[in-house]
């Protein structure tokens, strides 16, 4: 993910926000506990993430809209 970042293919509004996620929750979708993720783990991970941005994202556009 960091090198998707790095690459200008994924955008995150700061390395801090994704560190704080990657720690929180890798072990979580590793489900085979062998310290990475495959393939299909990494899309459940990947997809939580766009949903925990997408939330973030709402709830910015309602208070903004509330002001």
């Amino acid at each position: 993910m960091r090198r998707l970042v790095k690459q200008g293919r994924f955008v995150v509004s700061s390395e801090e926000k994704l560190g704080a996620f990657v720690d929180a929750q890798f072990k979580r979708f590793d489900v085979d506990r062998n310290q990475r993720l495959s393939f299909e783990e990494f899309l459940d991970f990947f997809g939580e993430w766009l949903d925990m941005s997408a939330l973030k994202m709402e709830e910015v556009r309602a208070e903004l809209a509330g002001r």
